[in-house]
């Protein structure tokens, strides 16, 4: 089994997402001054517990004066450097390429919208699209795992069938990931209701599947994915955690009882409910045989 140790290398980003959890900074806010050899420090610790892919997140990692070095000191100690981005600053080609040298593997892209207009609505930054489709094409060039996070929300989430076919037809990718936005008690306005949502993403995830791409989704219930079986790709089915605040808590309808997938499915997030109630679930739970 692969196991994967994250580490926070910026609290600082490039964008201003509406969705963003309040705890990640924003580009308002400074980062944390912590030397180089502290997060080496880290690394090491990582390697002693026996991990082996190194993770860099937080804000947008390539916004940390560190990352370079890093990532070259993961490879030194045979891990494997990971990082999550926005991909606006590997836009560069160049640093793209300087971090490739180091020794980068993967990375993860945060990609929400084909679409301009939507896509920078979501970010709240502008003329930026163009600078994270050059990096998508950018990333193509070099054998880097590249995996492709679109987060479902109220502003892309019938665009979903369109983004996904713009992405398989013009980027070379190993795997997407669709996450449903959590949303907290101020931003309840940027979650769509899942049954409002739910053939786009089917249509989404039959796109996928037609092409070989690896995908998996996260924070919906499984009842909302019966039609196709496209359960068995949730994140949660998959024994991972795609919800980065374990506070957030869930509830379930006493019908999901009845369900064979019960022990397993989180159930709608409080938030949600809070906004939609339960109602929507109610008859939709897989019958025990």
């Amino acid at each position: 089994m692969i196991k994967l140790y994250n580490i926070g290398i910026t609290n600082k980003c490039n964008l201003n997402c509406f969705y963003c959890f309040p705890e990640v900074k924003t580009n308002k806010q400074e980062s944390k001054a912590m030397p180089a050899k502290h997060y080496q420090e880290k690394i090491l610790e990582a390697k002693k517990n026996g991990y082996d892919i190194i993770h860099f997140s937080n804000g947008e990692s390539a916004l940390s004066p560190y990352l370079l070095e890093l990532v070259e000191f993961s490879r030194i100690q045979k891990l494997t450097p990971s990082i999550i981005t926005n991909g606006v600053l590997l836009s560069d080609f160049g640093y793209l390429q300087k971090l490739v040298k180091a020794g980068l593997k993967k990375i993860e892209f945060t990609f929400n919208c084909y679409d301009k207009v939507i896509n920078e609505k979501i970010v709240r930054v502008a003329d930026v699209t163009k600078q994270q489709l050059k990096a998508l094409k950018n990333i193509g060039e070099f054998n880097i795992n590249l995996t492709i996070f679109t987060v479902i929300n109220s502003l892309n989430y019938d665009y979903l069938p369109n983004h996904i076919n713009y992405l398989v037809n013009n980027f070379k990718f190993n795997q997407i990931m669709l996450l449903y936005v959590i949303g907290r008690e101020g931003w309840l306005h940027v979650i769509p209701k899942h049954s409002l949502a739910e053939k786009y993403i089917i249509n989404s995830l039959k796109i996928l599947k037609k092409s070989k791409i690896k995908f998996f989704i996260g924070n919906i219930p499984y009842c909302f994915l019966k039609e196709k079986e496209f359960y068995k790709n949730t994140l949660e089915f998959n024994g991972e955690a795609p919800c980065p605040v374990p506070d957030i808590q869930t509830i379930k309808h006493d019908n999901c009882v009845k369900c064979k997938l019960n022990f397993k499915c989180r159930g709608i997030n409080l938030p949600y409910y809070k906004k939609y109630g339960i109602n929507e679930i109610k008859d939709r739970y897989f019958a025990v045989n």
